[in-house]
């Protein structure tokens, strides 16, 4: 375990000057910005990583900043896990969790924003809910922003985008083909491997009392599950109307189909 935590400030409005000199009087990284350019830039981060305190100091700063009547997180890096994901990206429509037969893949690659792909049975036919992030959830939530790394950043990297999430909602055909294939799966144990160039998906089916979930298999170890990811990106390729969605599935298409020709 690591003997620091980090910081992540979650702002619902401009900070006060109390607010601010709280920060830059607690933070040896922020009291370096001129007060002016740090309101306007924390301003733009409504989600900011100010950097790490060690664990045995963590008290008198979480004291501090609840003193200011700030909003924040102390976490580790431990904490990217899909589980996350589903906390943080647009949730699904309220008969998801209802759902007796679903599957869900958390795509969690190296460098893209990551994605949310379900599809489940419902009342009539079936559904599928897909979420993005604009940005990457492990760049905005787990990394300090450029401008407060010294980094020589460009102006467009100075702020986050201001485009809404992927939150796509559409009905689609039965899904039953995809389930049988998930029900032949091989029952291993979760593994932290990547499925290729440093992505892992997390699969997670339920089929009435059956949930079944897999961490990451390689191809060498499970080409099955990579055939199986293949075909669900295809299936939700061929229902999804939103271009932003079309455009991420089909980078996970060809990451998939890429690893599945690999030898």
């Amino acid at each position: 375990m690591s003997e620091y935590r980090s910081v992540r400030l979650m702002l619902r409005a401009p900070p006060s000057p109390a607010q601010l000199r709280g920060l830059r009087q607690s933070f040896a990284r922020l009291a370096d910005l001129p007060p002016a350019q740090l309101r306007e830039w924390l301003t733009a981060w409504p989600v900011c990583v100010l950097g790490d305190v060690r664990r045995d100091a963590a008290d008198s700063v979480v004291e501090r900043l609840e003193a200011l009547g700030l909003e924040f997180e102390l976490f580790s890096w431990e904490e990217y896990t899909p589980d996350y994901l589903r906390h943080v990206l647009p949730q699904p429509p309220v008969d998801w969790e209802s759902a007796e037969a679903s599957i869900e893949l958390v795509y969690r690659p190296a460098f893209e924003p990551e994605a949310i792909v379900r599809l489940w049975r419902a009342e009539e036919g079936a559904r599928m809910h897909f979420a993005s992030p604009v940005q990457s959830v492990w760049a905005l939530h787990f990394n300090t922003p450029p401008w407060l790394r010294g980094s020589n950043a460009s102006p467009d990297e100075l702020e986050p985008s201001r485009e809404v999430p992927c939150d796509e909602v559409v009905d689609i055909a039965p899904i039953d083909g995809l389930l049988a294939l998930a029900r032949a799966l091989p029952d291993a144990a979760p593994s932290t491997s990547a499925v290729f160039d440093g992505t892992s998906i997390e699969i997670a089916v339920r089929d009435g009392e059956r949930r079944t979930t897999f961490d990451g298999p390689t191809a060498s170890q499970a080409p099955e599950v990579l055939e199986f990811l293949r075909r669900v990106y295809a299936f939700a390729r061929l229902h999804s109307s939103d271009a932003r969605s079309l455009s991420r599935l089909g980078v996970m298409q060809a990451g998939i189909a890429e690893s599945l020709t690999r030898p």
